[in-house]
């Protein structure tokens, strides 16, 4: 069996708990698997050396200084335009991400990488190492980044604590199948070597010392330390207490105004971070973890490892580790209980090397030999996503719209039959108007979605925006799509559909009516707008570009529009199912809020899925009239996904229910239809070429998906069955 491949993210290489715990796992790796190992670091820091010794490494930008994108990506931000940076930082991590695709695993530790599992390309297991609880989420999560797209996304989470899994599921809507519990770890021998070196630290001789350790953010709690030294200050002044990891930053400056407003600048030190931390551990008589919010903290199970006692607030995952025995764990805050249990040990001996025999003896649990196989066979072996729940087909807006409004088009100009002439141009200011038009629908919904949105934690494209901007870019969009019409009648019909295409967004999502509050209607409502209206449009466009009357159209008319109106609602019901949680969150009455999500489904099941297949093959049958090329390859193509289905896994993400034959239609209704009816067209007459070509150009993207898929699997099918027989007629002329 061949080594895994794997890619490894980090945030940053400093010497903080998430890239140390990677570095400890990756040296095990090394010593101790085949693995091949590569690493890419967003940020650089004083642990890159050591990165570099286990594999090859690629850094972004230092860490005390920034990139010319990673400022442009800022500053968008900072100027509310999240969805512009974002497509800016998309295109520049697919880019560096490319080399993603020859990989088994891509693993990204911390949520500070999480928002790279977006632009990753199909193919490789995506593993998040979750390190942070719920305010380390809030504060770490990129502003760009919604959490339902990353759930969809990722195969299996990894919770550095049993806290952060429960977190996980309660408040970021993980399913508990696809978590994988694995507490953090360290090297214990490195730790209770007796070869460290002595530090020095700046106390009087004799003193007892507690130690805190920690970046200087609001997380860390290097206030509460200094809180801490002066309740225990009133009773033992003779305690002192030092912090390590106090590096020269704004962040540094509150803590320093407290100890000098307190007054205990003479028995609190505050030292910058140290490439020896067994040392400073053995220096000090207790550690004192004063986090506001840890799940698994590395420095609890460091000075554990040296024996050194551990009084920790109960601030997550602590609980989890610590003992009456091994340490003390007092309530979140409270300062005087902390105060107190610090001056009880250091008054203490005995009972303190009692505690302090007991923590190193409890820490072996956590040791890197023992932590490091087990999350290495959840990363290289975890369950895929398609095995947990049912997914759906890797789609964007433009194939699923758009190729349904072509499909529109096209069957009714063959119907027409019409002049090429006289329909490429109309064509051309159809997919145009449907794009600016599709756009200010969406940001009509958006703008009346603002509260509810940021209630549920959802993103909003235009929350930054004032009233007067979503207004002013509302009418752009909408005056942009009307436009091309101005100028090319597209018949009374016609103007009537884009009527109801700009009123229905507003009507839709605007309060007192807002039809999407309203169940049913709301659905039925949401499936006209983004789905039927844009086909009948599309008709009557054609059919006023033609010289067949209405009549001899009618009839594909209909079937188109039962199947848009079919397909809308079955998009819209998976889509309100995977969004059940926040639209709830938010407020919002949709469908599957008011009915549930087994009515959904019921729905999608027994009606509109019939309903697409009835529909779709009326079209192939009534194109069947006039040639049969169009439903001999619709069932060769629905048949061949059926059977491929049934005998190999495919690339592509299982359709909702995981049947066959629905997965079948998904794929062959999002882009294949337009190319089928101009690939007819064109061979009927060469000037429509350029309608088969214009959806290869629109849709490549999952036209050579679909083709890859195709071939890598037919291809060695076809070789094998070659060879079989090339095998038996050898052997039987023998």
């Amino acid at each position: 069996m061949r080594a895994t491949r794997a890619l490894f993210v980090s945030h940053q290489a400093t010497r903080t708990g998430a890239p140390m715990m990677l570095l400890h796992f990756l040296r095990w790796l090394h010593a101790n698997s085949d693995a091949h190992v590569e690493m890419l670091l967003l940020r650089g820091g004083p642990l890159e050396p050591r990165f570099r010794e286990l594999g090859p490494v690629r850094v972004l930008r230092p860490l005390d200084g920034s990139s010319l994108f990673h400022r442009i990506e800022t500053g968008l931000e900072y100027l509310g335009l999240l969805r512009v940076a974002g497509r800016i930082r998309g295109a520049r991590y697919r880019l560096l991400l490319r080399k993603a695709r020859g990989m088994d695993v891509v693993y990204l530790n911390s949520v500070a990488s999480f928002s790279l599992a977006l632009y990753l390309p199909r193919g490789p297991r995506v593993i998040c190492h979750v390190h942070e609880l719920e305010m380390g989420l809030r504060l770490g999560t990129p502003r760009s980044l919604a959490w339902p797209d990353l759930v969809d996304r990722v195969d299996v989470f990894i919770a550095a604590s049993q806290a952060v899994a429960d977190n996980l599921v309660e408040n970021r809507g993980v399913p508990a199948e696809r978590i994988r519990t694995h507490h953090e770890f360290i090297d214990v021998a490195r730790f209770s070597s007796d070869e460290t070196t002595e530090m020095a630290l700046p106390v009087p001789a004799g003193a007892p010392v507690v130690g805190g350790c920690g970046t200087m953010e609001w997380r860390k709690g290097a206030d509460l330390f200094a809180q801490v030294a002066a309740v225990v200050g009133r009773t033992r002044p003779d305690i002192h207490f030092v912090w390590i990891g106090a590096t020269p930053t704004r962040d540094l400056w509150p803590v320093e105004h407290e100890i000098r407003s307190i007054g205990i600048g003479d028995r609190v030190h505050l030292l910058p971070e140290t490439e020896d931390p067994a040392s400073f551990f053995r220096a000090v008589d207790v550690f004192a973890l004063t986090s506001r919010e840890d799940p698994f903290p590395l420095v609890a199970l460091e000075a554990s490892a040296v024996g050194t006692p551990v009084v920790s607030f109960d601030n997550g995952g602590m609980r989890e580790f610590l003992t009456p025995e091994s340490g003390r764990l007092v309530p979140y805050l409270d300062v005087a209980a902390m105060a107190a249990a610090i001056v009880d040990l250091v008054d203490h001996p005995e009972a303190r090397e009692a505690v302090g025999r007991a923590a190193r003896e409890s820490v072996a649990r956590y040791d890197v030999s023992r932590g490091a196989p087990a999350l290495w066979s959840d990363v290289r072996d975890g369950v895929l996503r398609a095995d947990a729940q049912p997914g759906r087909p890797e789609r964007n807006w433009w194939d699923s719209k758009v190729s349904g409004l072509l499909l529109a088009a096209y069957a009714t100009v063959a119907v027409g039959p019409a002049e090429p002439h006289e329909v490429l141009g109309p064509l051309a200011l159809l997919v145009v108007s449907a794009a600016l038009l599709g756009l200010y629908a969406h940001i009509v919904d958006d703008s009346f979605d603002v509260p509810s949105d940021l209630a549920a934690g959802k993103p909003n494209a235009v929350v930054a925006l004032s009233l007067r901007a979503r207004v002013l870019v509302a009418l752009a969009l909408a005056v942009g799509g009307l436009a091309p019409w101005l100028g090319l009648w597209p018949g009374s019909i016609g103007v009537a559909v884009l009527a109801v295409i700009i009123v229905l967004p507003i009507i839709y999502a605007a309060p007192p009516i807002r039809l999407k509050q309203r169940g049913a209607v709301g659905l039925v409502s949401d499936a006209v707008m983004s789905h039927v209206a844009p086909t009948a449009f599309a008709i009557a466009l054609m059919t006023e570009r033609s010289d067949v009357g209405a009549r001899s159209v009618a009839a594909v008319a209909a079937a188109l529009l039962v199947w848009s109106l079919a397909r809308g609602v079955r998009s819209i019901l998976v889509h309100q199912m995977r969004d059940e949680r926040n639209d709830r969150a938010g407020g919002l009455r949709t469908f599957v809020v008011q009915q549930g999500s087994e009515r959904a489904a019921l729905l999608a099941r027994r009606f509109a899925f019939p309903a697409e297949v009835l529909s779709l093959g009326t079209l192939a049958v009534l194109a069947g009239v006039r040639s049969l090329l169009i439903p001999v390859f619709t069932v060769v193509y629905a048949l061949t996904w059926v059977v491929a289905r049934r005998f190999w896994p495919l690339p592509f993400a299982p359709a909702p229910t995981q049947h066959r034959a629905r997965m079948a239609l998904e794929r062959f209704t999002i882009v294949w239809p337009p190319l089928l009816v101009g690939a007819w067209l064109a061979s009927s007459d060469a000037a429509f070429l350029v309608l088969l070509i214009a959806p290869v150009v629109l849709f490549h993207r999952t036209v050579l998906r679909e083709a890859r898929a195709i071939g890598s699997r037919f291809i060695p099918f076809l070789w094998r069955v070659f060879a079989s027989g090339r095998a038996l007629v050898t052997s039987s002329g023998s």
